[in-house]
């Protein structure tokens, strides 16, 4: 609480380290404690030292002296070494009028010298430190804050809008050079009512794969299956009066397509039902993952 024209009783603050040669009084903390501010020291054991504060120099050191009123610049040093922890050493200040300086002195002592050249009108914490990012100003807050809609806008102007369930669409670029594209393609000549197989791509180990594509096509109609060990996932067909080429087609809408591990084979056959040998052909399209 502040007194008009006084300063404040300060209660006796513990040393916190044994006094100082030159009068260094270090201090939990030295907030009360003003320039010029007559004080006191307490020890057991020792008498009152009436002192003065000559400089508050941090939140936990000051230095004092004799009661002289000198500049700390000019008084003489004054040795507080006796005034120790171990002797429960204090300081404190009693109420007493504040300084009274002139409006010269006043001027003097808000103006911010060159560059700044200006009346300085600066916040300060109680030790006359400036509030930055290393000293930032204390702050409280009690109660609730409420936002409203908020829109997320990219650097072409448009918004981000999600569905109606609240997700959003994204499109999955697949980095190619860390995951590359394998393409397996042979040909073969089936003879008459034969079943042969086409091609094959083993998952190197190590590694995993993704089924993209199967693509077959042949000279006669046939039959196609794509097997993985061993085991059918798909079949297609080529008829008289439709196109000999067909596709397995195993991506879903954002590209990716049926995951196999390490080891997994992958197969395409087919059987000829014509009464003549003919040339058919396939590829196996996966998309390798180290």
């Amino acid at each position: 609480m502040a007194i008009e024209k006084a300063l404040s009783l300060v209660p006796p603050q513990a040393f916190t380290a044994d006094g100082g040669a030159f009068g260094l009084v270090t201090l939990a903390n030295t907030a009360g404690f003003k320039t010029k501010q007559s004080a006191y020291l307490t020890a057991t054991g020792l008498p009152n030292l009436p002192v003065q504060i000559k400089r508050v120099i941090s939140p936990t050191q000051l230095v004092v002296g004799t009661i002289n009123n000198a500049q700390i610049a000019s008084w003489p040093p004054l040795d507080i070494t006796a005034y120790t922890v171990a002797k429960d050493a204090a300081i404190g200040a009693q109420i007493q009028p504040k300084s009274n300086p002139t409006v010269e002195d006043i001027a003097k002592a808000v103006y911010e010298a060159d560059p700044t050249v200006a009346i300085r009108v600066i916040f300060t914490d109680q030790y006359g430190n400036l509030y930055s990012d290393e000293n930032p100003l204390p702050a409280t807050f009690t109660g609730t804050i409420s936002i409203g809609a908020v829109e997320v806008k990219g650097s072409n102007g448009n918004i981000i809008e999600p569905n109606v369930d609240g997700s959003l669409n994204v499109v999955i670029e697949q980095d190619l050079t860390a995951n590359p594209v394998k393409n397996t393609y042979n040909q073969v000549t089936v003879a008459s009512l034969a079943t042969m197989q086409i091609v094959t791509y083993t998952v190197p180990n190590g590694n995993q794969a993704i089924l993209q594509i199967g693509a077959v096509s042949g000279e006669n109609i046939g039959k196609y299956d794509l097997l993985i060990n061993g085991t059918p996932q798909d079949t297609v067909r080529t008829m008289f009066g439709g196109d000999l080429t067909q596709r397995f087609d195993f991506t879903d809408g954002i590209g990716y397509g049926l995951p196999l591990n390490a080891g997994d084979v992958i197969s395409i056959q087919v059987n000829n039902p014509r009464p003549y040998s003919a040339n058919y052909n396939a590829r196996i399209q996966v998309l390798l993952i180290p």
